[in-house]
């Protein structure tokens, strides 16, 4: 059917490590993720803030011991979908973020940003502590602008 040949076409895309594809999936995140830190500053529990603030200390320490970070940068963006409650909206995330080619390319693109991406995801946790929905919102943006920039000078390998 049409709608299984579109869904197939989303898949393949999101498998994609071809720059302008990284290009679309950005874009498509700013839109996502842009709701979904608005909404989870509505929705968080203490608890919820808990684990948020350990994935970007656990982030951090990672990035600081020579890894990359990315798993813990993984769960926290699907935590914040999560706390979105938008079922639909978490799925599409864990499909672009999940993808393997391209979270194995975004990981790369951000090993020349991680200061900067950590600054970023204290920022967004810094912002929902105070339940402040729009500087929430324009921290995740500048968060995954930082990225599309970064994705923008990025040569395909």
């Amino acid at each position: 059917t049409e709608k299984e040949r579109i869904a197939l076409e989303i898949i393949t895309a999101s498998n994609s490590t071809k720059k302008r594809s990284l290009e679309e999936i950005l874009l498509v995140r700013i839109l996502l993720e842009s709701y979904t830190v608005r909404e989870a500053c509505k929705n968080l529990t203490e608890d919820d803030l808990k684990e948020l603030e350990y994935l970007t200390f656990e982030q951090q320490y990672k990035v600081r011991n020579g890894g990359t970070g990315s798993e813990a940068n993984l769960q926290y963006h699907l935590k914040l979908a999560e706390l979105s409650h938008n079922n639909t909206i978490l799925k599409i995330l864990k499909l672009i973020l999940t993808e393997n080619g391209v979270y194995h390319t975004f990981t790369k693109i951000t090993n020349v940003m991680h200061l900067e991406k950590l600054s970023n995801h204290i920022a967004i946790t810094e912002a929902l502590k105070e339940r402040n929905a729009d500087k929430a919102e324009n921290a995740m943006r500048k968060h995954l602008q930082l990225l599309l920039e970064h994705t923008k000078s990025y040569t395909e390998c």
